[in-house]
């Protein structure tokens, strides 16, 4: 199986990703009441209500999965430890509350994501996600850049990547199967569950920082300048997503020492990825070299040395343990 369909979230994977992110704003809030986080929050919940396609559910407040028991039921049916890792990830490297006076605690924040971790089916827990954040520092200290570590804007960057290609009778089968359903059954139920309404947006549900091998992979032809003619993918979001698949890269190495039938797996994944390091760099390199623009073609040398400054920090699989 190719690399990225390997680590492409699933449908389930997605919600709880997405629900695990709307508990740790809840989490915060509860700590911390303040009338413009919550206005974020509830932004949020509207864009899993209707989603892209515009088809409104009715109601507000909390959505299902925000619930202990629903979630926890979400959550179990996410057993794929390398996927799990990226929401980890996904999830330590995220800043809900950027732009305002005062951002998400990051004690409250850790507490929580390392309940995520505890919930989710898959092998890992809460020691995993105070590895991450300890990952994710080094990372953006051994990157040089000057990009700031919590990269995602708000809450459209777990938005875009918890309901990418996902229209509502996929995310209501999704949810449906976790419940034990299948076909129209399961796509009933689950939508009644999460609250009815589309979960839909353009993109692909790429974390812990493989979007950033999923954009330039994708680029062959156009080139990796094509990126930056986004708002959502700038060089410093380039910079930003590096560090993100450093972070993975070790967690998978953590993992996979453990031990276990997954050990094998996982240090391939871990060695495959920094393989797709080593040419994102390349693409970013050449395409600079092959640039007019010299502001542009400066941006794409400086992820360029980001990228591999990262790779050689990480060394080789078995090393970095």
């Amino acid at each position: 199986m190719p690399l990225l369909e390997e680590l492409e979230l699933q449908s389930h994977e997605q919600l709880v990703l997405a629900a695990a992110y709307l508990r740790l704003m809840n989490a915060d809030l509860r700590a911390h009441a303040d009338a413009d986080r919550a206005l974020i929050r509830d932004e949020f919940r509207d864009t899993l209500r209707s989603g892209a396609l515009g088809e409104g559910a009715e109601g507000s407040g909390p959505l299902p999965v925000e619930a202990d028991e629903p979630f926890e039921e979400l959550a179990h049916g996410a057993s794929d430890c390398a996927r799990c890792l990226s929401i980890l990830v996904e999830l330590c490297a995220s800043e809900p509350f950027i732009g305002l006076d005062h951002t998400i605690d990051r004690r409250v924040n850790q507490r929580s994501i390392g309940q995520t971790a505890i919930t989710i089916g898959a092998d890992v827990d809460e020691d995993d996600v105070e590895a991450i954040f300890g990952y994710l520092q080094h990372g953006q200290r051994a990157s040089q850049s000057k990009a700031l570590l919590w990269v995602l804007i708000g809450a459209g960057g777990i938005a875009g990547i918890a309901t990418a290609g996902m229209a509502a009778p996929a995310i209501g089968a999704a949810i449906g199967g976790v419940m034990g359903l299948s076909g129209a059954a399961a796509a009933a139920a689950g939508l009644a569950w999460l609250g009815g309404g589309a979960v839909a947006a353009g993109g692909l549900g790429m974390a812990g920082g493989t979007m950033l091998i999923a954009a330039t992979g994708g680029l062959a032809g156009a080139g990796v300048g094509a990126l930056f003619g986004s708002s959502k993918f700038t060089s410093d979001r380039a910079e930003g997503e590096s560090i993100k698949l450093f972070a993975l890269c070790r967690s998978l190495d953590l993992a996979a020492s453990r031990g276990g039938p997954d050990e094998e797996r996982l240090r391939r994944l871990g060695g495959e990825l920094r393989e797709e390091m080593e040419l994102a760099a390349e693409a970013f390199r050449d395409e600079a070299e092959r640039c007019d623009d010299d502001a542009e073609a400066e941006a794409l040398f400086d992820a360029a040395k980001v990228i591999r400054r990262l790779r050689q920090k990480l060394g080789d699989p078995v090393e970095s343990i």
